[in-house]
């Protein structure tokens, strides 16, 4: 049985605008003194931020991973094109062309509970409803 292993932003939904806004809002507020705050984190998990950045601050790192708790849960997730669950032939419906070849797929993100759900969502489309459980 093919198996498909692939992340998830950039594939299926694109965050990147939305996690961007949130760490230039971290960064104004805690370096002001660095406008580029949110393009030298862009690509690091949020352990490895706050033990680069914040891990003399308790206080912030329990303000931040509130902050970020409310931001994700208000976040929508934008369907990146061509990850859509269609059979309308129309580009490379990323979904659709791994039921159609009966392939098992699974995503890694390090990404919240919230993202987690919208995946799961996302995988109910499919015929598989089985294989939609988003718990570790």
């Amino acid at each position: 049985m093919p198996v498909a292993l692939f992340d998830l932003d950039g594939v299926l939904i694109d965050t990147e605008p939305s996690y961007s806004a949130f760490w230039r809002g971290v960064g104004e507020d805690y370096f002001p003194e660095n406008p580029n705050f949110a393009s030298e984190i862009k690509g690091c998990s949020l352990v490895q931020i706050i033990d680069k950045y914040f891990a003399e601050n308790p206080d912030a790192v329990a303000e931040i991973k509130h902050r970020l708790e409310e931001h994700e849960d208000m976040m929508t997730f934008p369907e990146v094109h061509g990850g859509e669950n269609t059979e309308d032939g129309e580009g490379d419906d990323f979904l659709y062309d791994l039921e159609l070849h009966q392939c098992e797929g699974s995503s890694v993100a390090d990404k919240s509970d919230s993202v987690g759900r919208y995946l799961a969502a996302v995988f109910q489309k499919c015929d598989n409803p089985g294989k939609c459980d988003n718990s570790d």
